[in-house]
């Protein structure tokens, strides 16, 4: 594959490593009017290897300037999945009243000596978010005997006055709390009495959503990852809606899928962000085991998603997780290509012939009771499509003619999803579809059913087709060339 291809493909909006080998997200953090970005980072290949932390940063979560490596491998091992806290009190001890950052990561060790390798939790402390040195002697958290024991969340527990962290367990989560972040102490285990144990439960994560329109009524949200074993071979993460008060946590409804498309993985939200926007943001992997090594890139290999706004929408008795472009995104709007109106008569299509290699944002407000058929065409009869289905609301996204089974016969074609409720703009509510050279996201029904899905397409884009199916409704569509700030 040439170096011509990896330009073609890489996003200019989603982060991408310029060199090496990218997976998880770890600790996103806000500081000092700084987005900082942790990951999982090999940068000597372009497959899974000796782990490291990448770092990157960012004014508005688009514009990502690489840094020196924070985190690489040791004595102890690999540095694995983890997260980052601003220890502002200093209750860790390693600073002085400033207080100071605080990274809980997971060390794996492979001893050949032993049949499973050793994974443990280890800390590592910076006070300005650049430089990083790690804790030395023993793991702040040693092993228990469990094969898969890593992924640590960690977040300040207002409530009981004391750190909280989320660990992966095997195929269950677990909850440690302490006060000090070094000394840890077990409170509870969730997932043991549920049926879902072929698989391990990765990268968790716990966070507290408001209720959408409700001032006083919200919901704790636990998220883990599964990376094989879900039908049709498929990896993604499911939410679980319930209450934690600081030791146990009770689900309140059966799990949901977080994304309905093939490549959304180890999510992990955003810490210290201002309180005065009230606002929670994440950012994943974009990609799916199965295939994350057959990705047709030379120089680099690994994408994540944009980051995404949570919300919480209630539907009779059950909460559905709803999610969203940062508003950051509508910034980067430097050129509206055309806002037009399809005509109300049995069908229409509108073309908009792509002129440069831009991130295109599009946005349809199709009426109730609405079809519509969204083509990426790329020539050579190659084509991405997104159909919504007027009288379901069921949203499918097909990338199975974009030539995907050249590089892996895993890639699965074609996603598919219904709303789980509806609302008075459902069926037929706005579809908002962000493509960035070898990516899209599709944020369907007020966000509440979202697609991610990769298509390494051989030729550039070359136009967007929409039609209305059908119908007597007018839609209109706005489609805008997205560039980062300076470029």
């Amino acid at each position: 594959m040439s170096r011509n291809n990896d330009t073609l493909w890489r996003p200019r909006l989603h982060f991408t490593p310029q060199k090496g080998w990218m997976n998880d997200p770890c600790g996103p953090m806000y500081w000092n009017g700084e987005y900082h970005l942790f990951y999982q980072y090999n940068p000597d290949s372009n497959g899974w290897g000796p782990m490291h932390w990448g770092h990157a940063v960012s004014s508005d979560m688009f514009g990502w300037q690489e840094l020196p490596i924070p985190l690489r491998p040791d004595k102890n091992g690999m540095i694995y999945t983890g997260s980052t806290v601003f220890d502002r009190y200093n209750h860790s001890g390693l600073f002085d009243e400033r207080g100071g950052l605080v990274a809980l990561y997971t060390s794996h060790l492979e001893d050949p000596q032993k049949a499973n390798p050793i994974e443990c939790q280890r800390l590592a402390y910076s006070r300005d978010a650049y430089h990083w040195s790690k804790l030395n002697g023993e793991a702040v958290l040693p092993n228990d005997g469990s094969r898969d024991f890593r992924d640590p969340k960690v977040f300040y527990h207002e409530s009981t006055e004391r750190w909280i962290m989320v660990l992966s367990v095997g195929s269950e989560v677990r909850f440690y709390a302490s006060l000090d972040l070094q000394r840890w102490q077990y409170l509870s285990t969730f997932g043991a009495e549920l049926e879902s144990h072929d698989v391990v439960w990765e990268c968790p994560d716990l966070f507290y959503l408001p209720v959408s329109n409700s001032h006083s009524d919200g919901r704790w949200i636990l998220i883990t990852h599964v990376g094989k074993g879900l039908p049709s071979e498929l990896s993604g993460a499911q939410y679980f809606v319930g209450h934690f008060d600081g030791e146990t946590f009770q689900a309140h409804q059966p799990p949901k899928w977080v994304d309905k498309g093939h490549d959304f993985y180890a999510a992990q939200s955003w810490a210290n962000l201002p309180v005065q926007y009230e606002r929670t943001i994440w950012i994943a992997w974009a990609s799916h085991w199965t295939y994350s090594h057959d990705t047709p890139t030379e120089q680099w290999r690994g994408v994540l998603t944009l980051p995404r706004q949570l919300g919480l929408v209630k539907a009779g008795e059950q909460f559905v997780l709803a999610q969203s472009p940062v508003r950051e995104l509508q910034d980067l709007r430097k050129r509206s290509i055309l806002g037009q109106l399809i005509q109300n008569n049995s069908s229409a299509t509108i073309d908009f012939p792509i002129q440069r290699d831009e991130a295109l944002d599009l946005l349809i407000q199709p009426w109730a009771g609405n079809s519509i058929r969204t083509e990426l065409d790329f020539g050579n009869n190659r084509l991405l499509t997104m159909k919504l289905n007027g009288s379901t609301g069921r949203v499918t996204v097909d990338r199975g003619k974009c030539g995907l089974e050249q590089y892996s016969k895993s890639f699965h074609p074609c996603s598919s999803a219904r709303p789980e409720f509806k609302n008075n703009r459902t069926p037929g509510g706005d579809i908002r579809l962000i493509w960035d050279r070898s990516i899209i996201e599709v944020f369907a029904h007020g966000g509440i059913l979202v697609f991610t899905d990769l298509a390494f397409v051989p030729t550039p884009l070359r136009a967007i087709r929409v039609k209305t199916l059908g119908n007597t409704q007018p839609a209109q569509v706005f489609l805008y060339e997205l560039k980062k700030n300076g470029s």
